[in-house]
């Protein structure tokens, strides 16, 4: 059994604009997050969601929401779960520094800043669990980071740079023993 993931990187944020790093830091979605948000629920908008799960986090919520309202099942579109595994990588005392901060690829830095096992294994707890919770295919909606994205394509195998444009949504198909498919990218359409 497999079940159908349509992962969507979050709508643009002011800190996205200006190159800073978010991590855990709740920053609302800029006027063009929400337009991008509504843009890509015209997009998929003909598609039907079991399920769909968000980052607790607000710029992640509100493109879910955004997202839901273009639907063509709206409003019997399932009730949006938040999960805190489902947030960025955790960057500590970086959060709201630039990407490029000179003390951010430092030894030191590295220290204070979820670590790439740490981040994969909060994933896969969530992805695990996503997949024993249903017994039959469903089709479900993630709405989360760029972290998450980027992960589930190494998981994957795709060795392109993802650069991870916000509001980015791809697809994906989850099966037994972690066996992680990507399909196509679908905001492009």
């Amino acid at each position: 059994m497999q079940q159908q993931l349509i992962v969507v990187r979050h709508g643009q944020t002011a800190y996205n604009l200006a190159g800073l790093i978010q991590g855990h830091i709740d920053i609302p979605l800029n006027s063009r997050g929400k337009i991008q948000a509504e843009q890509l629920g015209l997009i998929l908008r003909e598609h039907h969601f079991d399920h769909v799960f968000s980052s607790d986090l607000s710029r992640s919520t509100l493109t879910a929401e955004l997202i839901l309202k273009e639907n063509k099942h709206y409003p019997r579109v399932p009730v949006t779960q938040l999960d805190k595994r489902l947030r960025e990588y955790y960057f500590g005392e970086y959060d709201g520094q630039l990407w490029h901060h000179q003390a951010f690829n430092s030894t030191e830095a590295n220290l204070s800043i979820e670590s790439k096992d740490a981040f994969r294994k909060r994933v896969w707890n969530f992805l695990d669990e996503l997949y024993s919770r249903f017994t039959l295919p469903q089709s479900i909606l993630v709405i989360s980071h760029l972290g998450l994205l980027q992960l589930l394509l190494e998981e994957a195998s795709v060795q392109e740079n993802y650069r991870g444009d916000n509001c980015s949504a791809l697809l994906f198909t989850l099966g037994q023993n972690r066996k992680i498919h990507f399909h196509t990218s679908l905001h492009d359409r």
